[in-house]
């Protein structure tokens, strides 16, 4: 699905309005149409329903969903947020119009809250036409107090966006509507795949209102499915040996930190990848050895003079397609000039996780590797890379990422909707669950990483199959260990059973749409 923010919607309306020549009123007549229908297919059980109004479009929206409704046979309630004299324009002939069709239409400011909680509860479905993409800053007077009485109630439908969701963030600016559907006009919203806006949306449906679109609006967000997660999978020969499964060279680990570019080397290897370098400390070679024998360990980082550290590197530099560059690799000063020396000597692709992202943000300009450099921050990496706090990363996460974007490369923004950003296109993967949130799992994704990478994937679409195979190793092993408890060597471990999974399905399509071709071809 692709996500759009409210001043390209406006575009599109503008273009159906203007250029089009499509009455106002037939939008807004198709969209309430269009929704009504769509309800009565949700609920089929369902034949009462109370609609929440407000002052703009959205309300007219409710309107027409009412009368709709009432053709179908529902028993419809109307309550207002706003007194008649304030419903305007189009709106306002939908208002009159539910008046002559008999539909009774009650103002929240005359009724007690016992009242109107005794009217949403006694409705088998309340629609939510309170608030659309026009709206700005927080709920207030009546609009506020009908979201708040709604709280807890089931069978909330939203119409464009749950009223009290930022339009162009989805931050909730005070309190909002908690919708089991959302029906949005045109296209999907923004805020409507950002936490916490997504947490309010339920399932998501795109109303269609009939005309076509063609501006060429660029999306601002884009799912990355699992129809695209296939269409990237690489593919190899029966006759392959280690060497064509790809190459990396992870640089990292210190004294306290020796599990981290371990479990990067087991998320590559995991995920199908042929060699796996690590240039580390003496101890974290040899934990490597004892828990990950499949790795090479190479002793010397970051402690090596600068020549012996730019040689070893050279020399893998041949049979490695890609570096991990950070994790674990600590903060302490040598830590930092040795990061620099490595940047200087490789020329290839290249992705900074862990402590690699403080040295970038120390180093700034100097380690600008924009073209072939993949950036794997959490919220409060980013944050230091932008001199913000964390919290103003976490509500303002598809922002953040283009900066960074723009700045360095290619960012993956972790968390709970991982963003991947090239400063042109975000692709959202919305794969994973709190499984994930355990010590060394962005290690492993960082693996999983290089090796999509090391593969011949671009880097975008690679960072984006990698989080969307990570989020499903998540949600593989939380089926089996439930979602506390998980460690990271765990999630990389069921990485092979994921891709077995999806190679399989893509495999059945194909096989599928071939049997298709040939009946049609013989038809």
């Amino acid at each position: 699905m692709n996500y759009y923010t409210p001043s390209q919607i406006l575009r599109i309306e503008e273009y159906l309005i203007e250029t089009l020549e499509v009455p106002e009123r037939l939008l807004m007549e198709n969209a309430g149409g269009a929704s009504a229908k769509l309800i009565d297919e949700f609920y089929p059980e369902a034949s009462r329903a109370v609609i929440l109004t407000g002052p703009g479009k959205n309300g007219g929206d409710g309107f027409v969903a009412a009368r709709h409704l009432q053709s179908a046979g529902w028993s419809v309630q109307i309550l207002s947020a706003v007194q008649e004299e304030s419903i305007k324009g189009i709106s306002r002939i939908n208002y009159d119009l539910v008046g002559k069709c008999g539909i009774p239409v009650l103002f929240s400011n005359s009724l007690s809250d016992i009242e109107i909680r005794s009217m949403l509860t006694e409705h088998e479905v309340i629609v939510d036409g309170l608030l659309g993409i026009g709206s700005n800053g927080p709920p207030r007077g009546e609009i506020s107090r009908l979201i708040s009485l709604s709280r807890g109630l089931p069978c909330i439908v939203a119409l464009d966006l749950p009223s009290g969701v930022d339009p162009q963030s989805g931050k909730i600016l005070s309190q909002a509507i908690s919708a089991e559907h959302t029906l949005t006009m045109i296209e999907a919203k923004t805020c409507l795949a950002l936490s916490p806006g997504s947490d309010h949306s339920g399932q998501v449906t795109v109303v269609d209102l009939g005309f076509p679109n063609e501006l060429e609006l660029r999306p601002v967000l884009h799912s990355f499915t699992e129809d695209d997660a296939k269409s990237h999978l690489p593919s190899f020969h029966g006759d392959i040996h280690k060497g064509d499964r790809g190459g990396v060279l992870i640089i990292g680990g210190s004294e306290i930190y020796r599990g981290a570019p371990v479990l990067s080397a087991r998320g590559f290897l995991r995920s199908g990848g042929g060699l796996a370098v690590l240039f580390s400390e003496d101890v974290c070679c040899s934990a490597c050895a004892t828990s990950l024998p499949e790795t090479i360990a190479v002793p010397g980082f970051p402690g090596a003079p600068k020549e012996k550290i730019i040689e070893t590197i050279t020399m893998w530099k041949n049979r490695a397609e890609c570096m991990v560059i950070g994790p674990g690799m600590g903060r302490s000063k040598r830590a930092g000039e040795a990061f620099l020396i490595a940047l200087s000597a490789w020329d290839k692709k290249i992705i900074v996780d862990g402590d690699g992202l403080y040295w970038l943000g120390e180093f700034g300009t100097q380690c600008s590797r924009k073209g072939d450099m993949l950036l794997t921050p959490h919220e409060g990496e980013a944050a230091r890379l932008l001199g913000l706090e964390p919290g103003e990363v976490k509500s303002e996460r598809s922002a953040s990422v283009r900066k960074l974007a723009e700045k360095w490369g290619t960012v993956l923004l972790k968390g709970r909707e991982t963003l991947v950003d090239d400063g042109r296109r975000t692709f959202l993967v919305a794969e994973g669950n709190r499984s994930l949130a355990v010590p060394g799992s962005g290690d492993v994704l960082a693996g999983i990483s290089a090796f999509f990478i090391s593969s011949g994937i671009s880097i975008h679409p690679a960072a984006s199959l990698a989080a969307f195979i990570h989020g499903r190793a998540g949600n593989r092993i939380s089926t089996e260990k439930g979602l506390d408890g998980v460690l990271a060597s765990e999630i990389a471990d069921v990485v092979p059973q994921v891709l077995r999974e999806m190679r399989q399905n893509r495999f059945l399509q194909g096989f599928k749409r071939h049997n298709r071709e040939n009946m049609d071809a013989t038809r």
